[in-house]
């Protein structure tokens, strides 16, 4: 529950940043993904490091695409659209963004092991 809620406070907080606006729906996905990227190293605990952090990406993207087609396609709400991007699937992710979650990703895997994100908050 604690890394679902900071992990929708810091994808909302990403997205302000980013975007200067966000969507309260952001901060469901957002928890979910955090919830994901603490996952893969207590299931993968052999993998590297870097390879967490590429399953950390292709976790988010995929639960990009599904809230994107529900929120965005089905429900209309369109909260974003990627389809100027570059290298998009059906406007609801794209490259340039799965690129930046492995940055993402890899810095939750340094702040974790330098103890800087407590094992509650990093799924453990």
């Amino acid at each position: 529950a604690v890394t679902g809620y900071l992990g929708g406070m810091i994808y909302v907080g990403l997205e302000l940043l980013w975007r200067r606006w966000s969507h309260g729906s952001m901060f469901l996905v957002g928890g979910i993904c955090f919830l994901l990227i603490g996952l893969i190293p207590r299931l993968l605990p052999s993998v590297p490091e870097l390879m967490q952090a590429v399953l950390g990406a292709c976790a988010v993207t995929a639960t990009e695409l599904i809230s994107g087609l529900i929120i965005n396609d089905a429900l209309k709400l369109h909260v974003w659209d990627y389809s100027a991007m570059p290298y998009n699937f059906l406007g609801q992710v794209c490259m340039s963004y799965f690129f930046l979650w492995i940055i993402v990703a890899a810095l939750e895997t340094v702040w974790r092991q330098a103890g800087a994100v407590p094992a509650a908050v990093a799924g453990i």
